[in-house]
């Protein structure tokens, strides 16, 4: 019996579909509505092919537009379930949404207890009414479409431009399981992509079982949603694979949980780690907001972190965490992030670097949503994670080591840090944490503690692993896979892969079963001396992990777009590092992104003084996930740490 695996399956289909494209019989075209643009104001919007009503009748309020060929009407459907007039509701509405604008109260529909008060000229109540199908819509904005027999109500989506360049396109989700490419362009886009968001007020308020209800979300473009195409950051891998036939597992775990896909956010290709403007080369590396506008947003997960930093708009933003893919862009950034602890949720649907390292991680800039969102979503995914009575009373405080990390070695870059300014910061918070706590920090040298344990210092024995376990297993079944099918299907062309991607490639080529194996035997010893002498987990005590583990992440230095390596990338090679990112990606243990301030630099594009963000991690145990978002939640309680962060140059 033949096996057809999943590469063939797929060359097949396209195949069959060049089959079906050249044949000289053709069925009858079907003309489908892809939606439209249309302004209104001073802002643009987007409305779906499909109305959400059509009711036929000639009996209602509007008046057919004139020199309006589209006999289109702004429309507000209002519901009253208190004493407030209707001007106090739509007085509501604009605070809580950035869809409707006052240009929506040309008609108003209203239905629910109304007051005893005659409605104004405008106003219409819906009960009785011919249009009383509308009070089964969600209350906001909408637009009327009048014909000489019915009228038909299409849902608004506010139209943005992408000027950071943190999205591919924009995504329309039909349904918890559908999803289209947004067809439409701002009127201010400066050759970025184009989101549409819904109207907040068309979502209820979170609840138990939808505690997300109506967050919009950007999803790394690593991750499948049905019926659209997943890029991995590679021109050639977007056109040769179809659109994916289901979403990604994790995903749906947020679209079950209310929340709402908007858009496609980009990824360094593979999500391998690359420099700005020197390795992206199939497409442009997003703009971080922060500081002068130009600074590195980091990598893998670029896009996520730039659309947070930069959108208000956007209240989340999917990224993925293999060596630090999305802490190293929250804390450039400046908003919050995490890494969850390893094999927390099923990765099905998602394209993988390596399978002993691979999470799915997110950003957010408020402590309360950040803490919610992410307790929410990993507990659907794992219902095995639970919350804890009492935080560890043990601080652990790493430092480079005198000596060692000054001269043969480079630092970790644990504390201190040499910004001093950065520094204040990070001791200011260390002592209020240690107040929190009802303790005092352990001092911990991570090269000499190590070096007890294994006889080697963790550069000398950890430095190449995540490398060489990345670089091995994507090549195997990512990229190895892509190129034969690329080049079976293209006349024997390889595809083009970045200049990083390339060498790292060929580091899996040379990278033997053997190699594999002991660099897999090297992670496992130094993830059991994390889980038995650092950061034990005690999942049947009250606290979950012996201890806190806090360590700098981001100190505020300066880190420019434009900088160009010295040596080509053939010459530089693969780099074989071992840091404060290697804790939890090699220990699979969680890790919180915190911005804590920012501290001042001389912009040598602006010239002037600007800000750049100033963050910290808080590792713990395995499995201590929500234990670290309650402790988030009350960090910001106390003001510790922002509550939330700004959009634009400066976080606060």
């Amino acid at each position: 019996m033949a096996i057809v695996n999943m590469m063939s399956l797929r060359h097949l289909v396209a195949i069959v579909a060049a089959l079906a494209s050249s044949s000289p019989v053709h069925a009858a075209a079907t003309v489908r509505e892809l939606g439209r643009t249309v302004a209104l104001g001073n802002a643009s919007y987007y409305l779906p092919g499909e109305p959400e009503v059509v009711i036929p009748t000639t009996n209602h309020p509007f008046r057919k537009p004139e020199n309006n060929a589209a006999s289109l009407l702004p429309v507000t459907h209002a519901v009253q379930t208190t004493d407030l007039s209707v001007q106090q509701v739509l007085d509501n509405y604009g605070k809580l949404d950035d869809v409707w604008t006052p240009d929506f109260e040309s008609f108003i529909l209203v239905s629910g207890a109304l007051p005893n008060k005659p409605l104004a000229g405008n106003t219409f109540s819906l009960k009785s009414s011919p249009l009383s199908e509308v009070e089964s819509l969600p209350p906001g904005p909408y637009f009327a479409q009048v014909t000489d027999s019915s009228v038909a109500f299409f849902r608004a989506y506010r139209v943005y431009a992408d000027p950071a360049r943190a999205f591919y396109y924009g995504v329309l989700q039909q349904s918890e399981h559908t999803f289209e490419v947004l067809s439409s362009t701002s009127p201010l886009t400066n050759g970025g992509a184009t989101v549409a968001v819904p109207s907040r007020l068309y979502y209820p308020a979170p609840t138990k079982q939808k505690p997300l209800s109506g967050v919009r979300v950007g999803v790394k473009d690593l991750y499948d949603l049905k019926g659209l195409k997943t890029g991995a950051g590679n021109r050639a891998y977007f056109n040769f694979y179809p659109a994916a036939d289901d979403t990604a597992e994790s995903i749906q775990h947020l679209i079950s949980l209310g929340a709402v896909v908007v858009g496609k956010t980009r990824t360094s290709q593979f999500a391998n780690g690359e420099t700005p403007t020197a390795d992206w080369v199939d497409y442009q590396d997003p703009f971080n907001a922060r500081g002068d506008g130009y600074q590195d947003p980091s990598s893998s997960s670029a896009g996520a972190a730039a659309a947070q930093s930069n959108y208000d708009w956007i209240d989340m933003n999917v990224g993925s965490d293999t060596g630090g893919s999305i802490r190293a862009p929250a804390a450039v950034n400046g908003v919050f992030g995490n890494r969850p602890t390893q094999d927390i949720m099923s990765l099905n649907g998602v394209v993988s670097m390596s399978s002993y390292m691979d999470t799915p991680a997110f950003v957010a800039r408020s402590a309360a949503d950040f803490a919610s969102w992410g307790k929410a979503w990993y507990s659907a995914g794992n219902i095995s994670l639970k919350s804890y009575t009492r935080f560890p009373n043990k601080l652990i405080y790493p430092i480079d080591t005198p000596g060692i990390n000054t001269t043969d070695y480079p630092s970790p870059g644990f504390f201190p840090v040499t910004n001093e300014h950065a520094q204040a910061l990070y001791s200011n918070f260390t002592q209020q944490l240690e107040g929190l706590l009802n303790t005092s920090k352990t001092v911990f040298d991570f090269y000499t503690e190590y070096k007890k344990h294994t006889g080697a210092y963790p550069l000398d024995s950890l430095g190449a692993v995540w490398g060489l376990m990345t670089s091995f297993e994507q090549l195997q079944n990512v990229v190895s896979p892509f190129i034969s099918g690329y080049k079976e299907a293209n006349g024997g062309d390889h595809p083009y892969l970045d200049p990083q991607v390339a060498l790292n490639m060929d580091l899996g080529r040379n990278t033997t079963n053997v190699t594999f194996a002991e660099a897999v035997a090297n992670k496992t010893t130094f993830k059991n001396w994390i889980d038995e002498k650092v950061l034990i987990p005690r999942p049947d005590a009250a606290e979950c992990s012996s201890a806190l583990l806090i360590h700098p992440i981001w100190a505020g230095e300066p880190s420019y777009r434009d900088k160009y390596p010295t040596e080509s990338p053939e010459d530089a090679g693969v780099s074989f590092v071992w840091n404060e990112y290697g804790i939890s990606q090699l220990a699979g243990v969680p890790e919180v992104v915190i911005p804590l301030g920012q501290v001042n630099y001389t912009s040598r594009v602006t010239q002037t003084t600007k800000q750049l963000p100033v963050s910290v991690s808080i590792n713990a145990a395995a499995g201590c996930d929500l234990m670290l978002y309650d402790l988030v939640e009350l960090l910001a309680n106390k003001s510790i740490i922002p509550s939330k962060v700004l959009t634009g140059q400066s976080i606060l």
